[in-house]
């Protein structure tokens, strides 16, 4: 059939492209191999006193491989070449120390360090000599000042701030009368005792303003067997001007914590204090209400718990207790002249919530 005839030419054709395929494919040049990796992890502590060290510098020389440990001393170091490296450790104040490892490819290894105190001048009679002092370019200048100033035993930091914002929803609550009702074809008689709630876009513009303050302190001052704890504080207050500030609701005018922790070699453990301010909320209107009425969201503190005991380098006990002092959220409708009695709307309970149990790390 002529069908058939002409069908022949095209599948010779296919096969000899089909042939000549293999010789363009071993031209091609072989993707390159990915050097095989590993990682190293492990604590920083002071070999005399045992205290797990905060912000030490652990880093690959000749790489940009660089991790800080965090408050329980931890270093993490990932994608390091795999075989022989030098680690470097470094903390203000005790002796740098260089260590060298053996890394196997896609494995971890668990390297902890414990720095020395330098040699005092004059302790043994010996000359102290000083080594060479070579200045560095400004971003490792840069990254050295916050890692010192991190160390000091107290910081504090104050500042202040300005948001504008515009074209926000406002909300409002209104009695559903009659006339509202009839809008929209409901039944009065069944849904007059409800009240609306509803959003709008303001063309009004809102402008917040307000400053925090943020203080830490480790109590270096303890004798040595009660080192490791650190206070903290820190507190905010802002306010909303503005032909928009009646409409804007959500925020809370101040609000602030505190803590203190105490760590040691095998336990940690924390207490802190929240504090939110009493919360203006959506806007109320309706019949026998007076301008300005809002919901409000009644003022409240929590009280946080937490703690871990190291049984081994990777089991531990651990327990947060949440809410202890079982706060409650009350929630008020109240205007200018609203008596204190007839505020309350409504109360939850939070209750307390305490977790218990053993965690690993694998």
């Amino acid at each position: 059939m002529p069908t058939h005839r002409h069908a022949i030419p095209c599948l010779l054709l296919f096969a000899a492209g089909l042939l000549l395929t293999p010789s363009l494919t071993l031209a091609q040049t072989p993707p390159p191999v990915a050097p095989a990796t590993a990682s190293v992890s492990g604590r920083v502590s002071h070999a005399a006193t045992g205290q797990y060290l905060t912000n030490a510098r652990a880093a690959v020389p000749g790489t940009n491989l660089v991790a800080f440990t965090d408050e329980s001393g931890t270093y993490r170091l990932d994608r390091v070449a795999a075989g022989t490296v030098v680690l470097e450790v470094f903390y203000t104040g005790l002796e740098p120390q260089t260590v060298s490892l053996a890394l196997v490819p896609s494995a971890t290894m668990e390297k902890d360090i414990a720095l020395v105190a330098p040699p005092r001048a004059g302790a043994s009679g010996a000359v102290v000599k000083l080594g060479s002092f070579v200045v560095s370019d400004s971003r490792e200048m840069d990254g050295a000042a916050i890692a010192i100033n991190e160390q000091r035993v107290g910081q504090l930091s104050v500042g202040a701030f300005r948001r504008d914002f515009s074209n926000f929803f406002g909300n409002t609550v209104l009695d559903a009368t009659p006339a509202f009702l009839a809008l929209y074809g409901l039944e009065p008689t069944v849904y007059d005792p409800y009240d609306v709630v509803t959003q709008f876009n303001l063309s009004t513009r809102v402008r917040m303003e307000g400053y925090n303050v943020n203080y830490r302190q480790a109590l270096t001052f303890l004798p040595s067997w009660a080192r490791g704890v650190q206070f903290y504080a820190n507190g905010s207050a802002q306010r909303a001007t503005g032909d928009g500030a009646a409409n804007f609701a959500g925020y809370f005018p101040k609000s602030g914590s505190w803590g203190i922790s105490l760590s040691r070699p095998k336990f940690n453990t924390r207490l802190n204090w929240n504090y939110l301010s009493r919360q203006r909320r959506n806007a109320v209107s309706g019949r026998s209400l007076e301008p300005g009425t809002y919901n409000w969201g009644s003022k409240r503190s929590y009280i946080d718990v937490s703690g871990e005991y190291s049984l081994t380098r990777r089991l531990a006990l651990f327990a947060n207790l949440r809410n202890i002092n079982k706060p409650v959220d009350d929630v008020e409708i109240a205007g200018p002249n609203t008596p204190a009695h007839a505020q309350l709307r409504q109360r939850q309970d939070f209750g307390s919530l305490w977790t218990i149990g053993v965690k690993g790390s694998f």
